[in-house]
């Protein structure tokens, strides 16, 4: 038996369909910024956020801080802005607090940029970093702010967290008791060919031929051997070297006179102005030399002082030059009491007290060894 469909019901029924599907349409058509779900939800594109994608999500980064429900949990996920900054959501950018940085606020920055006198380092490169200056020893850090804490590792003459006071010379006290020594260096190199390079506090020489003088004053304008040239001595490329301000090299068992030759020569190298136990020059791997090695047993540990203004005066942390405590001047430098244009107040000269305005500025008591130095300079 056939059935009869009323056609106005047919009708009807798909107006509603219609209208419901019209009506069931998501929250600002999803802002442009997502797709719209069969159940009126919307599903945002990356970067966006919100029931109807009109705003800017922020980036992530382990959180500095928060609520603590075990050992280290705090800095297992990520937050927005690193709990450290409030997200535009306009732009998606963090605001961060003052001192923090990155597109997280996940990393607290150097101060001023280090002023341009310094690189601004994480702790991570500053453990793996030896630059025999002011990083002593190279380790490692992988902790969860390895990369995230940053801090200014300075240029030579440059110190301050971040880099902006000027370090003054250092020298020997010349109050010092006892017999202090210069710090020697020996290498035996053996090689007829060649050159190989020195790294000494964080600063490499130019390559030092085999065939190189001891000294500056045996260089030669007009020579054409290998090493004899103008500023192609041993010598001259290691006071090239910002930290290196003064050396003497002796070369002995050369048959040559060269540091280097095909038996095998020693030279050592004493620092005249750069005191203490001293880092000892790195060898650069690209050595072409048959054999260069450090020879320990000929060598001598520093025991000379280094302090700034040879611990005899104030450092003008602005300019960089000591004012001296009276009865103090300048030295040349080698930590021998000798005059000189050094400005490290290294040398005495008619000391009658301690320094500052009062005894040792009313802060400490004049020691011995100053009592023994003018016993011994007054003696008759």
């Amino acid at each position: 038996m056939w059935c009869r469909t009323n056609t106005s019901t047919i009708l009807f029924l798909l107006y509603l369909t219609t209208t419901t599907t019209v009506k069931a349409s998501c929250p600002n058509h999803c802002s442009g910024h997502g797709t719209c779900n069969i159940d009126t939800t919307c599903t945002c594109y990356t970067g966006y956020i919100h029931a109807d994608c009109s705003a800017r999500s922020c980036a992530k980064g382990v959180p500095w801080f928060g609520v603590a429900s075990s050992t280290d949990a705090v800095h297992t996920g990520t937050t927005e802005c690193s709990s450290v900054g409030t997200c535009d959501p306009s732009t998606g950018s963090c605001n961060c607090q003052t001192g923090f940085t990155g597109r997280a606020c996940d990393r607290l920055g150097c101060n001023s940029d280090c002023n341009g006198h310094g690189s601004c380092v994480s702790l991570s490169e500053a453990a793996t970093t030896q630059d025999d200056h002011y990083l002593l020893h190279a380790t490692t850090y992988t902790l969860w702010d390895a990369h995230k804490i940053m801090g200014c590792v300075c240029d030579h003459g440059y110190v301050g967290y971040d880099c902006s006071l000027r370090k003054c010379v250092v020298g020997h006290d010349p109050l010092t008791t006892g017999s202090p020594v210069d710090e020697v260096q020996a290498f035996d190199c053996t090689g007829t060919s060649g050159s190989f390079k020195f790294k000494f506090r964080n600063h490499v020489t130019g390559d030092i031929s085999y065939g190189a003088h001891a000294l500056a004053s045996s260089e030669t304008l007009t020579s054409t051997a290998v090493g004899t040239g103008k500023g192609e001595s041993l010598e001259s490329k290691l006071e090239s070297l910002a930290t290196v301000e003064e050396v003497t090299v002796s070369v002995e068992g050369s048959s040559t006179g060269r540091i280097c030759d095909s038996d095998g020569a020693k030279f050592k190298i004493t620092f005249t102005h750069e005191h203490g136990d001293l880092p000892t020059l790195a060898v650069a791997p690209s050595a072409t030399v048959t054999a260069l090695a450090y020879d320990s047993g000929n060598s001598i540990t520093g025991t000379k002082t280094e302090q700034e203004c040879c611990n005899r005066g104030l450092c003008d942390r602005a300019t960089g030059v000591c004012t001296c405590t009276t009865g103090f001047l300048s030295s040349d430098g080698t930590g021998t009491n000798v005059a000189g244009d050094n400005g490290d107040c290294g040398r005495t000269s008619g000391v009658s007290v301690c320094g500052g305005t009062t005894f040792c500025s009313g802060n400490g008591v004049v020691r011995v060894h100053l009592q023994q130095v003018w016993n011994t300079m007054y003696m008759d």
